[in-house]
């Protein structure tokens, strides 16, 4: 079962986590992704996922309680040219307040 693995798989690879479902949602995935229709979505999808996850962490008390910036690239395929999906996120190293400029943390 997916939820036993939680949070224990969080960070780790699908195959590595869940090898069962590999082949069915790559299938999935390479079905979505060759036929052209679906593509844009998928992507965007992912951009709009991660972009949510960060900003949601980083608002968090408990975490950065700061808002932070930030970009992603997108990276459709392997070294081998094999389709692989995935989006890698860039996040400066500073935070700023909105209620306290004071507490700027500097980089350089």
């Amino acid at each position: 079962m997916i939820g036993d693995k939680h949070p224990g798989a969080l960070g780790t690879r699908l195959c590595e986590s869940w090898p069962e479902l590999r082949p069915t949602i790559e299938g999935l995935l390479e079905t979505v992704l060759t036929d052209g229709k679906n593509k844009k979505v998928l992507y965007d999808l992912l951009f709009r996922t991660s972009a949510e996850t960060l900003l949601e962490v980083a608002r968090n008390p408990q975490h950065l309680g700061a808002e932070i910036g930030f970009f992603s690239v997108l990276h459709s395929w392997t070294q081998k040219l094999e389709l692989h999906p995935h989006v890698h996120c860039v996040v400066p190293a500073e935070r700023t307040f909105e209620h306290d400029r004071s507490n700027f943390i500097a980089t350089f």
